[in-house]
């Protein structure tokens, strides 16, 4: 199994989804691909861990549309502002609790 970052970089070489690559029960290549720029994003700014907690972050707030269809448009303005809830969270911790200057 390839590192998150890793992983990444393969699905968006090959044009189809992380999801697609890791998961056997997954049958559409596309299916989540909207996600991957969003965690490689936060990969890029956070790291690892970053990664993992916008990847939790935005699975935990698909379910909130389950059973509803959302057209990409609505998908992506989505992500975009759970992503700036996040990243704007974790520039205040950073201000707040960062290390301090002697």
């Amino acid at each position: 199994m390839p590192r998150q970052g890793t992983l990444l970089r393969l699905a968006k070489a090959l044009g189809v989804s992380a999801k697609f690559l890791i998961d056997d029960q997954c049958e559409n290549p596309l299916e989540d691909i909207e996600k991957d720029s969003y965690i490689e994003d936060a990969r890029a700014k956070y790291g690892r861990k970053g990664a993992k907690d916008v990847e939790q972050l935005l699975a935990d707030n698909a379910a909130l549309f389950a059973g509803g269809e959302l057209s990409q448009e609505q998908k992506d303005e989505f992500f975009q502002a759970v992503m700036v809830a996040y990243v704007t969270c974790k520039e205040e911790a950073k201000k707040k609790f960062g290390k301090k200057d002697s």
